[in-house]
């Protein structure tokens, strides 16, 4: 681990000053508030573009003082918050030094339950997604049972689908979703990702499952098969979901 001493840096003093108020404003939950969070975040990885490793150290290395031979559990816990928003943004070699330097989590997970996964596929930085699939970020559901393959179908995302179709991943693995949603399934329901293809309506995902292994016949459930859906409620489906099923 390296250590950071250098606060003399004139790039440190609006970094510092923001923290500072902050710490003023919130004396008795300067490391608990949701609002340091945030700031953290929008002043780690800011408008104006990233800001490296070591501004974004500190913060820890202030308030902790400079005599501090180890990373404070604290700052792996932001450090984490701070690599979601990293993965959202796409900024890989961010991502890369928050691991090495502060230990973040690839699998932490936000109040939703998403992890740094999650939040690439939302923002479709399939590289960065594809960098932290490799070392070791799981397709891991939040609490409301979405998982990063189920979003990138739902999203038509192909290129993500494509990265998740050459890591291995099964497409005809059942996820349980925890809510009721379009009136289709309801809570706690198990469906497949081509089911979740034909409901949202994504005929470009729907084209890719089939032609990378989803199985058309495949049923979970009282959830009818992706073939049934066609024969039995077409309604539900647009045309052009229609005519790729019918290719099959």
């Amino acid at each position: 681990m390296r250590i950071y001493r250098d606060f003399a840096n004139p790039k440190y003093e609006t970094y510092l000053d923001r923290v500072t108020k902050i710490k003023v404003a919130h004396p008795d939950k300067f490391y608990d508030s949701d609002y340091y969070h945030t700031m953290l975040a929008i002043d780690m990885i800011g408008v104006k573009g990233m800001l490296d490793i070591h501004q974004a150290c500190a913060p820890y290395l202030w308030f902790f003082g400079s005599s501090m031979t180890e990373v404070p559990k604290d700052a792996t816990k932001y450090a984490t918050k701070a690599l979601r928003q990293a993965a959202a943004l796409g900024d890989t070699e961010f991502c890369k030094d928050l691991h090495k330097d502060l230990y973040a989590d690839f699998n932490g997970k936000d109040k939703d339950g998403n992890n740094s996964l999650m939040y690439a596929i939302k923002r479709k930085r399939v590289g960065t997604a594809e960098w932290l699939y490799m070392q070791g970020a799981k397709i891991l559901p939040n609490k409301y049972g979405w998982d990063p393959l189920l979003w990138a179908v739902h999203d038509g995302c192909l290129p993500a689908l494509n990265m998740f179709y050459h890591r291995g991943v099964d497409f005809n693995q059942p996820r349980q979703i925890k809510e009721k949603k379009w009136g289709v399934f309801g809570k706690n329901e198990y469906i497949l990702p081509l089911q979740i293809a034909l409901v949202s309506q994504k005929p470009k995902s729907v084209q890719f499952l089939l032609e990378h292994g989803a199985d058309i016949d495949k049923t979970v459930d009282k959830f009818l098969s992706a073939r049934q859906i066609l024969e039995q409620k077409s309604e539900i489906l647009d045309e052009n979901t229609r005519m790729i099923l019918r290719e099959y």
